[in-house]
């Protein structure tokens, strides 16, 4: 299934982990203020944070991000530096 949306629907997706690729766009353009971006719950340690495999593609001046959560879960391997580093210790 394609789900095409926003932040808000793409936050809720990737919150229930119910999405298996995610394709982000960057593009240099400045825009100004707008709606935010998005938001997901907050983590308390870098190992609870989501590590997708990424594929990177230059279109133009754009970028894509092509992030591949299915491949997250088969590699549930979380380096040990980053295991027990609090999100408190980084602000």
């Amino acid at each position: 299934m394609l789900v095409e949306g926003g932040a808000t629907t793409i936050s809720r997706f990737v919150d229930a982990q119910m999405i298996d690729r995610l394709h982000i766009s960057v593009a240099p353009i400045i825009i100004g203020s707008g709606p935010a971006g998005i938001r997901l719950s907050p983590i308390d340690r870098l190992s609870e944070a989501r590590r997708p495999e990424v594929q990177v593609y230059n279109i133009g001046t754009d970028i894509v991000f092509d992030c591949n959560f299915r491949m997250e879960a088969r590699q549930a391997t979380v380096s040990a530096d980053c295991e027990d580093v609090l999100m408190a210790d980084l602000a």
